[in-house]
C-alpha cells in the first residue's frame, strides 16, 4: 500500500535524522511525531475498513 510505503520512507529518514549531527532536538521530536501520527493515521483506515467490509469482499 502508498501509506505503508510513505512510512517506511519517514521511518528511514528518521533513522537518518538522528544520526546526523547538525540537527536539533526539536527537528528530531518533530519527525517522530509526524510519523506517529502517520502510523495511526493508517491503524484507523484498517480498523475502517474492517468495520466496512469485516469479510474483505469488496477489497481492490
Amino acid at each position: 500500500m502508498l501509506q505503508e510505503a510513505i512510512i517506511k520512507g519517514e521511518g528511514a529518514y528518521l533513522k537518518n535524522l538522528t544520526r546526523r549531527k547538525n540537527v536539533s532536538v526539536e527537528e528530531i521530536v518533530e519527525a517522530k511525531e509526524s510519523l506517529n501520527n502517520k502510523v495511526r493515521g493508517m491503524k484507523l483506515d484498517r480498523a475502517v475498513e474492517m468495520i466496512a467490509d469485516p469479510e474483505g469482499k469488496y477489497r481492490i
